[in-house]
């Protein structure tokens, strides 16, 4: 056996050592996640949608307001007005820190989006009523944030996610990345062709700046 494994040292080397690098980094990237406590704290996305039919005659806005979400459809004023091609449709999503997942609110578009006018106000229902805080990281030290490109990366890359093309939302504590899987929980109709906006931690009203 010690004679065999003198005579193909170099063919076991080619094999055990990429294995304990593959190891290697594969602990050194679970650790920081391991020893960092979950998201705690809810937050509000607003995905915006792109147009797939007639030329649209208006454009959605939401924003955060006195701590609370507001949403608007700024409408054509007249023909030559340009309308923003990536906006005219949207969701608003909660984020739910105890089970991972998202959940979409329902709200109210008006019926005369195609008449020049003046912005109406959106009736946001549950979702407005929200408590929110704009802060850049949660009370528990997290923040919302889209992954860096990673390109390349041959097998390594492939196995730790390095050689991917797209760009993973995370939350993120320190050096401890939590991705977080949108298109799982979204409708077909935002697969492709979205802007994801960040609203705000959604806070108990005693917790709230």
């Amino acid at each position: 056996m010690k004679e065999w494994i003198q005579r193909n040292l170099v063919l076991i080397s080619g094999i055990v050592l990429p294995m304990l690098l593959v190891a290697g980094f594969f602990i050194l990237n679970q650790v920081p996640r391991a020893l960092t406590e979950p998201p705690q704290h809810d937050f509000l996305l607003v995905i915006y949608r792109c147009n797939s039919g007639p030329e649209a005659h208006h454009y959605l806005e939401f924003d955060v307001q006195e701590g609370h979400l507001t949403g608007r459809a700024v409408r054509r004023k007249d023909e030559n007005s340009r309308i923003p091609w990536n906006r005219q449709r949207a969701g608003i999503f909660r984020y739910n820190a105890s089970d991972n997942t998202f959940s979409e609110f329902v709200y109210e578009i008006p019926n005369n989006l195609n008449e020049p006018g003046e912005p109406l106000i959106l009736e946001l229902g549950l979702a407005g009523t929200l408590a929110l805080d704009k802060r850049r990281q949660s009370p528990d030290g997290f923040s919302f944030q889209r992954e860096q490109y990673r390109g390349g990366g041959g097998l390594l890359g492939s196995i730790f996610g390095m050689g991917r093309y797209e760009r993973p939302y995370v939350l993120r504590k320190g050096n401890a990345d939590f991705e977080l899987d949108l298109d799982l929980f979204l409708p077909d109709d935002f697969e492709y062709c979205r802007e994801v906006s960040f609203m705000g931690w959604i806070m108990d009203e005693e917790e709230s700046p």
